[in-house]
């Protein structure tokens, strides 16, 4: 019982969160994708646990007993009100987020963002055939992103995806006909399906917003009630979502009965949130911070080079867990892991609260960055700060929550320069239009 009165805390806490950044965030921002990122890779694992009157987390097989699911919540409200205070510290009260600014800026970046998209796509087709041939089959999809010489095409890939996204967003929101723009988002679930890759799904479901744009900016919430119902909706549709994904992706045809399946095990315990609650799981039940931030500080530099990295890489925590608990382990595979867990193996629940109030800091000047409160910037580059900040932004929130912090970190760098690239070609390109 006192898991459900923690996730009802939960909720009160999320609601007075995204109520208050929505007076100027309007109904989008980075704190509203995070509040349900951990509602539904943190909070929904140990409720339905509590509600099916079991403690196995699905296919995982690890035992999350009542005491334990409680733990979690907890800590999922912590992480959520260190989140949230952390980004409003460092992005202030903020401006209003602005229109996507001029015409001709909004042109400028959407073909700046699709120059990105499609240059990314010549180069995976010129370099990496055979990993595209590869994303066909999940197993060996997984695998070749993480082997030797494959680096160059991951990161490719997120780049187009991720361009592409930014573009699609850009024409719904400008576009006075908005139904004619909805087919740009098939060559994004066309990929994801194809790639056995739910990120590309999430990018196009966040370049959508740019369908209600001007709406989401415009009005806060005003009510509780709204939010709630919108997160009682959203969450029984994702997970649905999640398993028929799922089902599909392991060649099996989805039907009422796969799906009624799951219901019947247990929806939440046997989809994406499985694998971070089962590190979770583990994790708070050992010693209470027994280990340190050593690996999270070395992981934050495994993207650069050897030569460059001020310390000694390590093993991240994600791959030492998996080799810990999956049999005949390869790179590639795993559960998924934690942040919440991680940080606290390092130091208990401060480190938890470190983790996240740091969480809150990359989102909060991210947001000061791409939408500051006086700018004289080009429309273009306002244009692209808006899309990146609706689409990179909340990618970035949402993926956080099943990863490392060194992966957090390796995620935001690529975001980084996707966005600095996109910014330089438009500025290119608004030069050529205007030179012609």
């Amino acid at each position: 019982m006192n898991t459900l009165i923690w996730a009802v805390v939960y909720a009160g806490v999320g609601i007075l969160a995204v109520r208050h950044h929505s007076r100027f965030d309007g109904r989008f921002s980075p704190v509203s994708v995070a509040v349900f990122s951990i509602l539904f890779y943190v909070v929904t694992v140990p409720v339905e646990l509590v509600l099916r009157g079991d403690s196995v987390i699905g296919f995982t097989g690890f035992q999350l007993p009542e005491a334990t699911g409680t733990t979690v919540v907890v800590l999922a409200v912590v992480s959520l009100a260190c989140l949230a205070l952390a980004f409003q510290l460092v992005a202030g009260p903020g401006a209003q987020l602005p229109t996507v600014g001029s015409l001709e800026g909004a042109r400028a970046a959407s073909r700046a963002a699709l120059l990105v998209s499609v240059l990314a796509v010549l180069l995976i087709a010129a370099l990496y055939r055979s990993n595209v041939v590869a994303a066909t089959d999940y197993l060996a999809n997984v695998a070749q992103t993480t082997s030797g010489g494959s680096v160059g095409y991951f990161v490719l890939n997120r780049w187009a995806y991720l361009s592409y996204g930014v573009f699609a967003f850009l024409a719904l929101a400008t576009s006075k006909r908005k139904w004619r723009q909805l087919p740009l988002l098939v060559p994004l679930l066309a990929w994801s399906i194809y790639s056995n890759d739910k990120d590309p799904l999430l990018v196009a479901g966040l370049a959508l917003t740019g369908w209600g744009f001007r709406e989401l900016v415009a009005q806060p919430f005003a009510r509780w009630r709204g939010l709630v119902l919108g997160a009682l909706v959203l969450l029984p549709v994702v997970g649905i979502s999640a398993a028929a994904y799922g089902t599909s992706r392991a060649g099996e045809e989805v039907t009422r009965a796969t799906l009624d399946e799951y219901l019947y095990d247990g929806l939440f315990t046997n989809i994406d949130p499985a694998g971070p609650s089962g590190v979770l799981a583990v994790e708070l039940q050992r010693p209470e911070g027994v280990g340190s931030f050593d690996p999270t500080i070395a992981g934050a530099f495994l993207w650069l080079p050897s030569f460059l990295r001020p310390v000694d890489a390590v093993e991240d925590l994600g791959v030492g867990f998996a080799k810990s608990y999956w049999p005949n382990w390869e790179p590639g595979f795993g559960y998924g892991y934690s942040p919440v867990a991680e940080g606290y193996q390092a130091d208990g629940a401060l480190g938890v609260v470190i983790v996240f109030t740091g969480l809150g800091i990359v989102l909060g000047f991210a947001r000061r960055k791409l939408v500051p409160s006086q700018s004289r910037r080009p429309p273009s580059t306002v244009a692209i700060g808006t899309a990146s900040y609706f689409v990179v932004i909340g990618y970035l929130s949402f993926v956080v929550m099943r990863g490392s912090v060194a992966t957090m970190v390796s995620t935001a760098t690529l975001c980084v320069v996707l966005v600095a690239l996109i910014w330089t070609a438009s500025r290119v390109s608004l030069r050529l239009s205007r030179s012609a």
